[in-house]
Parts: C-alpha cells; sequence; structure tokens
C-alpha cells in the first residue's frame, strides 16, 4: 500500500495542467459527457452549465488547476445572470471563523486580497491553491457563500451529529456488516437497518443515496482516503464515510436555505470528489428536497491520459462521479525531443509531453503568480518527459526537457522555476555547474544549456 501511495505522490509532483480562455471560455477543454460517453463542443457544454441552476465544481484540493475551473464557471456564469450569481465553497465555513464577513468584505471592496489572505491563514487551508477563487470574489460581480462547518467541532455545533454518528453505526454496521469484511452488506440487509433509524437520523442521509453503501466498487474507490489519513484513526472506514454523508447533508442546507431567500440565483459549488459525487453527495441531498433544481455535476481529470481512457471514466458513468469531465487539450510540439532512457535496468512508467499551460501550473503550484507562470513559458516550443523507476520500485525519476523559442526564453523560464523551487523546497546549491534541491529523500537539478532546459528528479521510497 505504501508503495502505492508513493507512486501516487510521484506522479502528482510531476503531472498537472492549467487552462487559459479562448473564443469560448471552455474552448481549450476537451469534455466528455459521462452519459453518453461522447465528447462534445464547449459551446454545447457551456449552454448545459447556463441552463443549470446549481454547477458543482469537483477538485483535489491541492490543485490549483481545478480552483481555475471554478473561477471559469463563475465568470462564464456571471456574464448571463448578472448580479445573481453566488460561487459557495465546501472550505467557506459558515458559523465561526468569521469566513462569511470576510468574504463579503472582499467582495465589495472593504479589504484586498492579501488583507483576505492574512486573515483567514489560520482558519482555512489551502488558501495558495485558491487564489483563483478569492480572485474572481474579489472583482465584486460574484457572490460568495458559506456552506460548511468543521469537522472538529461537528458535535459542538449540531449536537445530534455525534449521537446520530453513533446510532448509526450502531444500527447499521454493528448488526450487519460482515465481520470479515470480504463481503458487502446486501441491499436486504440495509433496508432492513433503514427501517431501525429514526427521521432525524434518516434526514441526514441522502434520500436516495443510502442505497449506496452495497455498492463495493465505490467503497473501495473511496478507502484510500480514509487509508492515507492519520487525522481519521480514531474511527473506522465505515464512520468516516457517514460522516461525509453527514456533511453533505448539512452543505445541502446550507445551499438551499440561500436560494429560497435569493430567487433566480445561479450557484457554483467548490467541493472535493467525495463530496461530490451526485449519487451521494451533496447533490443527492439537494435533489430529495428540491427536486425540481437542475443540477449539474463537472470533474476535472486528475491525470489527462488515465482519466480520458480508463478507470476514471468507469467510475464517473457507472457510480455517477459526474456529468462531464474536463481535460485541458495539448498543444502539438514543434519538433521532435529525443530522450531516451538512461543505461540499466529501468521500468518506464510514463511519457509524453506537458505542453505550455502543465508548465506554467508546475510554477503557479509552487507560488509563482499567475501572469509571472504564463509569461515565464510564452516563448516555449515543444518538450518531452519520461517517467521511470528502477527495477525494484524503490526509486523514482523524471527527466524533462523542454525548448525554447530563443536564448532569453529559457533563460526567464529557468529563473522562475529556481524562483519556485526555492519558495517549495528551500535555497538552492550549485552542483557540477546544475542548480540542485534536496529535501525529505526528494532531489532535483535544473540546467539550462542555449535554447534548452533540462530538469531531473528522484524520489527515494524507503
Amino acid at each position: 500500500m505504501f508503495r502505492k501511495i508513493s507512486l501516487s505522490l510521484i506522479i502528482m509532483l510531476f503531472f498537472s495542467y492549467c487552462v487559459t480562455a479562448g473564443d469560448s471560455v471552455f474552448s481549450k477543454y476537451d469534455i466528455l459527457d459521462c452519459r453518453t460517453g461522447k465528447f462534445i463542443s464547449a459551446e454545447q457544454f457551456e449552454k448545459e452549465v447556463l441552463e443549470s441552476d446549481i454547477i458543482y465544481s469537483l477538485e483535489s484540493h491541492n490543485n490549483i488547476g481545478h480552483h481555475i475551473i471554478q473561477k471559469k464557471l463563475a465568470e462564464l456564469v456571471g456574464s448571463m445572470n448578472i448580479g445573481k450569481t453566488v460561487l459557495a465553497h465546501e472550505f467557506f465555513i459558515k458559523n465561526c471563523y468569521g469566513h462569511q464577513e470576510l468574504l463579503d468584505r472582499l467582495s465589495r471592496g472593504e479589504i484586498v486580497l492579501s488583507e483576505f489572505l492574512d486573515s483567514v491563514k489560520y482558519t482555512m487551508d489551502r488558501t495558495k491553491e485558491f487564489v483563483p477563487v478569492f480572485e474572481i470574489i474579489a472583482e465584486g460581480n460574484i457572490r460568495p457563500l458559506a456552506i460548511s462547518i468543521p469537522m472538529p467541532f461537528l458535535g459542538e455545533i449540531i449536537p445530534e451529529f455525534t449521537v446520530t454518528l453513533k446510532n448509526l453505526r450502531k444500527k447499521i454496521f454493528n448488526q450487519n456488516w460482515p465481520d470479515d469484511k470480504k463481503m458487502f452488506p446486501t441491499q436486504e440487509m440495509l433496508d432492513e437497518s433503514y427501517k431501525f433509524l429514526t427521521e432525524s437520523e434518516k434526514s441526514f442521509l441522502p434520500r436516495d443515496g443510502f442505497k449506496i453503501l452495497c455498492n463495493k466498487n465505490l467503497h473501495e474507490f473511496l478507502l484510500p482516503d480514509f487509508n492515507m489519513g492519520t487525522r481519521h484513526s480514531n474511527i473506522t472506514a465505515e464512520e468516516f464515510h457517514l460522516s461525509y454523508w453527514l456533511m453533505n447533508g448539512i452543505m445541502a442546507c446550507s445551499i438551499l436555505e440561500f436560494l429560497d431567500v435569493n430567487k433566480n440565483y445561479k450557484m457554483i459549488v467548490g467541493t472535493g470528489i467525495n463530496h461530490g459525487i451526485f449519487k451521494n453527495g451533496i447533490r443527492a441531498s439537494v435533489a430529495a428536497r428540491k427536486p425540481e433544481l437542475k443540477q449539474l455535476t463537472v470533474l476535472p481529470t486528475m491525470d489527462r491520459q488515465a482519466d480520458l481512457n480508463g478507470e476514471f471514466i468507469k467510475y464517473a458513468v457507472k457510480d455517477g462521479l459526474a456529468d462531464y469531465i474536463l481535460a485541458p487539450k495539448k498543444e502539438c510540439e514543434k519538433n521532435e525531443i529525443s530522450l531516451p532512457l538512461p543505461d540499466g535496468n529501468f521500468n518506464l512508467i510514463r511519457e509524453g509531453s506537458f505542453g505550455k499551460m502543465d508548465l506554467a501550473l508546475f510554477l503557479m503550484n509552487g507560488g509563482i503568480l499567475e501572469e509571472e507562470a504564463l509569461m515565464a513559458t510564452e516563448g516555449w516550443v515543444g518538450d518531452k518527459f519520461i517517467f521511470f523507476a528502477d527495477a525494484d520500485m524503490l526509486k523514482f525519476f523524471s527527466i524533462i526537457k523542454i525548448v525554447w523559442n530563443t536564448e532569453k526564453d529559457a533563460e526567464e523560464f529557468f529563473n522562475v522555476y529556481a524562483k519556485m523551487s526555492n519558495n517549495t523546497m528551500g535555497e538552492y546549491r550549485i552542483l557540477s555547474g546544475k542548480f540542485l534541491w534536496e529535501m525529505n529523500g526528494f532531489k532535483r537539478t535544473v540546467e539550462q544549456s542555449g535554447i534548452y532546459v533540462e530538469i531531473n528528479a528522484e524520489m527515494i521510497v524507503e
């Protein structure tokens, strides 16, 4: 398990994407309709977005590219539904921390973005990656909305939460969940358990989402989130998933409370994938209470090649993760770059080209502002990467070679990349003419030679 987790973390380090505006807001994306398995045009996608009352934009919290999509959705809807567009987010906490007041002040121009970020630095996670969302709020055309409550304080803010969770655990899992965990409960077992829940307890669960408990594939899909987090050590995996459902119900109520008072508003909801699954996420809770609302779920790719051709689509279609998957289009390389594997017994894991936008996202994820990142990649001509491991899968390596239009373009990218690495890994040192960074078993070197920049990385799995 540890090696699998490590591999996924390494892939996250090397593979990301970014977006820019085109003729239409989403013209730079390949858009897959999960309901038909076919790609559609940006214009078709945008038309359905504009016809929807609530648009869920799912995310991996630490991926700035996913928050750029949320920003673009808000821009699109806000441009057509002027003055009546709201942006809600799972990380915007209501009833404590003062998030709603601070978000409102940012939207009204009473504080600038830097003041807002300073005010929430101890109460809101991953603010660096959320900057695109805060930027659209700061423009003043989109209303922000806090919809969530902090997990550590659920028992204090909603007293029945702890009791409900305990009762659900006792009534469902202690009675009917097989002890050996090798089989999943049948639908009949779940239906029988459901009868013994109080009306209050039932209200926390999506009406038709409760049946998802018997779906082995989805349970296994969610389980790595639980296994990877030591913060969940005091509860079981089943309780972890139940806590998600309770939170989904809370956020659904927050959404509907706003829309009931503010007529003709359209809402973009930013949330993690586990809360966004529309068969048993926030969307299911909203649909159970207000089925007349048109809802749409958008899922950005985590890894373009894998998501558009493999497991992710299977889950998206079969288990109802999303209506659409969005993947940024790849730019064609303008020249062929040779990048062979080094001598030795290595396993090639992946090879390909990032493209200019992906490289810009690398910089932004490392703390470089969007404008500077886009300028630093302006002279891109082509690139190639290989990602490989040693025979024992204990050391992982990547080599990226980038060709620039001029030597000055290469130098500008090199300098900004070095600045980004300093932000994330500390000050560099020079080794054999290369810039070198080392931190916690991870090593990166960057070298410029004429119009070429080469980036090498190595990670050791202990």
